[in-house]
Order: C-alpha cells, then structure tokens, then sequence
C-alpha cells in the first residue's frame, strides 16, 4: 500500500505483497509478522519509529462456536499522531471489515 493510493477494500487487501521473510510493507508502515502466546497470527510495525504498534488474532472456542478477536496496542508520536488518526486508523478500519466479511462468508460457505 502507498499513503496516497485510493481505491476499494479489495484493492487495498491485495495490495501489500510480502517484502522478505514476514515483512509486509504498507507504505508508511513496515510489518513485521511474528510469533505472540495464543495467536492465531500476530504483527508488529518495525518501521517508522515515530509509530510502535503491535496487532494480532486470537480464537477462542466458544459455546457451539468459535470468537474471533482482533487487538491492536501501541502508540504514535509526533507527526504519526495525525498520520493516525487520520489516515491510517479509517483504512485500518475498512480493511478489518473486509477481513471479517470474509471470513463470515467462509463460515457460512462451510470453507
């Protein structure tokens, strides 16, 4: 992804190809994935410094079902505060929807 692309949900998720071995770079941001206690699939921003976050999966088994849940920790300083809040966090927030619909759809497709 590049910070000043435009386009649909579906654009964005097929845009980030793996830079090496766990990196994924999304334009203002390097991601990392790696190992976290009890998730399904964690990452970590290895790249600016100005932005320290942390986002991962984790399944739970539930009564007849199963919870899927999304957490993000970390922080932004200086020109990322903005950066953040108003950039990154709207995209954020559409590409976790379009993740969730999908995986409603494979749910309810039996994949």
């Amino acid at each position: 992804m590049t910070d000043h692309k435009t386009g649909t949900r579906e654009e964005w998720l097929n845009s980030s190809p793996p830079q090496g071995h766990r990196l994924y770079d999304a334009g203002l941001m390097l991601w990392e994935e790696f190992d976290r206690p009890g998730a399904a699939r964690a990452f970590r921003v290895v790249r600016p410094d100005e932005l320290q976050a942390e986002h991962w999966f984790e399944l739970e088994p539930a009564a007849g079902a199963a919870v899927l849940r999304h957490t993000v920790e970390g922080c932004a300083a200086g020109k990322y505060e903005a950066i953040w809040r108003e950039r990154i966090e709207p995209l954020h927030d559409l590409i976790l929807e379009a993740l969730l619909d999908n995986v409603e759809a494979a749910l309810a497709s039996g994949s």
